[in-house]
């Protein structure tokens, strides 16, 4: 991928110091998430049917073509600052992001769990994340359950999830006894 001047110095600044857990958190934020612009050609046919060549700019999301590296330096600021919890929870996030979801989701239930202790909107953000886990597994049933556990956090939605939980109870029960058709 185009790496730019931002994910170079980014990479100084962790050779520098690489036991900087905001150093390491900036490179992994930086290379999985950055924004860089690379020059690409492009051809196109004009009205006569000539090939035209001309070179554009993009944008274009993330700067490396393995994510490795990012999610190495996003590893290494969690484990650097283990207190900051929001390090391992944007890196579990970063892991479901990059098809690595079996990586994550151990860590996403310690979150949930409280391990370490982070604050509601945080541990919202887990569970959600958990949901998006069981349903590409195909568990919608998890999937469903997590998103109602993740927003039952919040006080002013939880009175909400409970009528939802019993609406969903009574459609099922309406659906185990109708007659097969």
């Amino acid at each position: 991928g185009g790496d730019s001047a931002d994910a170079d110095s980014s990479r100084l600044a962790v050779a520098a110091n690489p036991d900087s857990a905001e150093g390491q958190y900036a490179l992994g934020s930086w290379l999985l998430y950055g924004y860089g612009v690379v020059q690409v050609y492009q051809i196109n046919f004009d009205a006569e049917g000539e090939v035209q060549t001309e070179t554009v700019t993009r944008v274009v999301q993330g700067l490396a073509d393995d994510p490795e590296e990012g999610l190495d330096a996003l590893k290494s600021a969690s484990e650097l600052a283990p207190r900051n919890g929001e390090y391992l929870l944007d890196y579990a996030a970063a892991l479901v992001d990059y098809d690595r979801a079996d990586r994550a989701e151990g860590m996403l239930k310690a979150i949930w769990a409280g391990q370490p202790e982070l604050p509601v909107e945080s541990k919202m953000r887990a569970g959600l994340l958990l949901s998006s886990i069981a349903e590409a597994d195909g568990d919608l049933e998890s999937a469903r359950e997590w998103i109602y556990s993740a927003i039952s956090l919040d006080p002013l939605t939880a009175p909400a999830v409970e009528q939802l939980r019993a609406l969903d109870a009574a459609e099922l029960a309406a659906a185990l006894a109708a007659p097969e058709a």
